[in-house]
């Protein structure tokens, strides 16, 4: 595994690990009077997938920061947070 296939896993890692939006798109299309197909519905969903606390334990890990076993999920959740809030700086 080269440098950029592993800092896209990091990347993924990270993302999994403090929680992310994303948007999901469903369209809906009907034929009209000439049969040619046209969209007749679009909707946009957000959607918001939680922190994931094995995420953040494995990623602490691998950094070597503290060791992770002895965390409760309460302590995992704060550091989760905490990451989220040095990455968006």
């Amino acid at each position: 595994m080269n440098e950029r296939e592993k800092d896209s896993v990091i990347k993924a890692l990270v993302k999994r690990a403090v929680g992310y939006k994303s948007e999901e798109t469903s369209e809906e299309y009907g034929a009209d009077a000439d049969g040619e197909l046209k969209l007749i519905k679009r909707r946009v969903v957000e959607k918001e997938t939680p922190a994931d606390v094995t995420a953040a334990k494995l990623l602490l890990a691998l950094n070597g920061e503290t060791d992770i076993t002895a965390l409760s999920d309460e302590e995992l959740i704060e550091l989760c947070s905490k990451l989220e809030t040095e990455l968006k700086q």
